[in-house]
């Protein structure tokens, strides 16, 4: 059962192709970007809303405390990167 379209916009095609260009430029610029399978997509872990408050806790625990983390983890490499 799906949701009847309720947006009524219509974007000309030549706008189209300056989105799909910037697009294009994008992806250029972060050749590091992968794409991932549809069971690589499943597998991934996912921190909803409700889940969030307690990952930043620990997130701030192993900051404050990076003793804890085994040299090999990776926050002990990637700690402070941000995330794309």
């Amino acid at each position: 059962m799906g949701f009847p379209n309720r947006v009524s916009a219509k974007l000309p095609q030549e706008d189209v192709g300056v989105v799909l260009g910037g697009f294009a430029t994008a992806r250029g610029k972060m050749p590091f970007l992968i794409e991932l399978t549809k069971e690589q997509r499943k597998r991934l872990v996912r921190i909803y809303e409700s889940a969030q408050p307690w990952w930043e806790k620990v997130l701030q625990f192993v900051t404050q405390h990076p003793e804890i983390v085994p040299p090999m983890h990776w926050l002990s490499t990637n700690w402070g990167r941000t995330a794309v």
